[in-house]
C-alpha cells in the first residue's frame, strides 16, 4: 500500500488498479473482463466482446476494485484506508473464499485475523444484493441436485461448521441476505434449509440466527424450509422460537399435528393464506395440498368439510390447481377425490380435463363465454394453449375464438403454448393465425 506523507495509508495504489483495469478492458484482456463480469451485477450474461467494446467507466472500475478488496463500494474502501487501515494484498479476498469453500478453518482464521474487514465481503455476479461469506461456507449449495433443483445431500463435515463458526465470531451477519442461484434472496438459515442441511441450521440457530427473520427479498425461512419438505429442520426452527401456519405443517405432511390444529382451531380450515413466499398467492389449506399433491391431506382435508369450491386470489378452484400443467405428473387420483366430492367442471376445468362434450355443452348454453377473459386476463384459447389441448384449441378457433389477444402477462395463446414447449398447440394456433 502506498504510504501518504504522514506515513498512513492512501488510496493511491487502488486508484492505479482502477486505470490499469480500464486499460486492460479496452485491449479485450480476458482476465480483466471476468473481474467486471464476478463485480458489477449488470453484466453477467453479457459477452466479452459487448464488456469490452462498451467503455468501462471510472465508476464502475472502482467499484470492481473496492468489491475486489472486500468493500461494497469505493467509499467504503475509502473510508477504511482514510481510518489508517492497511488493504489486504491482491488476490487476498479469493484465497479466503477458497479457504471457505474448501474447508480450510485455519486459513480462515489467519486471514480474517489479519483483515478482519472482509469476512462483510459479498459477491455480486449475480444480484445486486450479493452473496456472502456465510453462505458460500454451506458446501450442500454447490452439491448435484434432483431434477426439481433441490440439493441432494449437505455434504456437511465438521471443518465446514467450524469455519462457519469462525465467520460468526468476526462478526458474520446471521440474518443477511444473500444467496445464488436457487437460495437467492434467502439468509444462511433459509438457504441452509433449501439445501437440507440440519447441522448447519441447527449452528445457525445456536449462534443467534433469527427463525422468524424475514430476508430483504421477503423470503422467510421456514417458508424455504417447508415447501421443501425438511420436518426435522422445520421441528429444530419451532423449537427455537419459529411461528408457524397450519400451511407449514400440511406441506411436512404432519397429519396428527394438523388435525389438532384443526380442532382447536377450525375456522383456519377456510381461512385465505398465503401459499408460499415464492408465489405470493391466497388460498385455503385443500389449495396447498393439492397443489403439493399430498393426497391423503386432500382426503383428510375433504372428509372434514373443506369447501371444494374455495376460490384463492387468482380465480381458481382447488380443482383449477390440481389440473395446473407446472405438474411434474398429473395428480389424477387428487383430480379425481375432487370430483368426486362435488367440485364444478367450468369451462375452464373442462379444457384443462380435455373434456370435449362438456366444454362443447358449455359454449352451446352460453356462446358469449369464447370472449370471456379470465383469471389473468386469458381466454379460452390461452387456457387451451396453457392445458396442451390441441383439438380443443382447433375447435375454439373453428368457433371464433381470438387468437391474437394478450393477457395481462402480454402473452398471446400462441406465445404460451411455445414457451411451454406445446408445440402442436403452437402450430394449431400459427396456421390459424394465418
Amino acid at each position: 500500500m502506498t504510504a501518504s506523507p504522514t506515513g498512513r495509508p492512501n488510496v493511491d495504489h487502488p486508484q492505479n488498479q482502477t486505470r490499469l483495469l480500464q486499460k486492460a478492458v479496452a485491449e479485450a484482456d480476458t482476465k480483466a473482463i471476468a473481474r467486471v463480469r464476478a463485480n458489477i451485477t449488470q453484466r453477467p450474461n453479457t459477452s466479452d466482446e459487448d464488456i469490452a467494446t462498451r467503455e468501462l467507466t471510472e465508476w464502475e472500475a472502482m467499484r470492481v476494485v473496492a468489491r475486489e478488496h472486500g468493500f461494497a463500494e469505493w467509499f467504503a474502501l475509502a473510508r477504511h484506508v482514510g481510518e489508517g487501515n492497511e488493504l489486504p494484498p491482491e488476490g487476498t479476498l479469493a484465497s479466503l473464499v477458497e479457504a471457505v469453500e474448501e474447508p480450510d478453518p485455519s486459513t480462515v482464521q489467519a486471514i480474517l485475523a489479519e483483515y478482519p474487514h472482509l469476512v462483510h465481503a459479498r459477491f455480486y455476479s449475480e444480484h445486486d444484493t450479493g452473496d456472502t461469506l456465510l453462505h458460500r461456507a454451506d458446501p450442500g449449495l454447490r452439491l448435484p441436485e434432483n431434477d426439481q433443483g433441490w440439493s441432494l445431500d449437505d455434504g456437511t463435515t465438521d471443518a465446514h461448521l467450524k469455519v462457519t463458526g469462525i465467520l460468526i465470531d468476526y462478526g458474520a451477519d446471521v440474518n443477511a441476505t444473500g444467496g445464488s442461484g436457487n437460495t437467492t434472496g434467502e439468509t444462511p438459515i433459509g438457504a441452509a434449509g433449501w439445501a437440507g442441511n440440519l447441522r448447519m441450521c441447527q449452528l445457525l440457530l445456536d449462534r443467534g440466527a433469527d427463525p422468524n427473520h424475514v430476508s430483504d427479498w421477503g423470503f422467510d425461512a421456514l417458508g424455504t424450509i417447508t415447501d421443501h419438505k425438511k420436518t426435522d429442520i422445520f421441528k429444530a426452527m419451532v423449537a427455537a422460537g419459529a411461528r408457524y401456519e397450519p400451511r407449514h405443517i400440511l406441506q411436512c405432511s404432519m397429519k396428527d399435528q394438523l388435525v389438532e390444529t384443526l380442532d382447536r382451531e377450525p375456522d383456519r380450515l377456510e381461512e385465505l393464506i398465503d401459499l408460499g413466499h415464492f408465489d405470493g398467492e391466497n388460498g385455503t389449506l385443500i389449495h396447498v395440498a393439492v397443489e403439493e399433491g399430498l393426497e391423503d391431506v386432500v382426503a383428510l382435508l375433504l372428509n372434514r368439510g373443506a369447501d371444494v369450491q374455495a376460490i384463492d386470489n387468482r380465480g381458481r378452484t382447488p380443482l383449477h390447481r390440481a389440473l395446473n400443467p407446472g405438474h411434474a405428473k398429473r395428480p389424477e387420483t387428487v383430480i379425481n377425490m375432487l370430483i368426486d366430492y362435488g367440485a364444478r367442471i367450468d369451462i375452464r376445468a373442462a379444457i384443462g380435463l380435455g373434456d370435449a362434450a362438456r366444454v362443447t355443452q358449455l359454449l352451446d348454453e352460453d356462446p358469449s363465454i369464447i370472449t370471456t377473459r379470465g383469471t389473468g386476463g386469458m381466454t379460452l384459447l390461452h387456457f387451451a394453449a396453457e392445458y396442451n389441448q390441441p383439438e380443443l384449441a382447433r375447435m375454439l378457433l373453428e368457433r371464433g375464438a381470438a387468437k391474437d389477444i394478450v393477457s395481462d402477462a402480454g402473452d398471446t395463446p400462441f406465445d404460451l403454448a411455445s414457451r411451454r414447449g406445446h408445440h402442436v398447440v403452437a402450430d394449431i394456433l400459427r396456421a390459424g393465425c394465418g
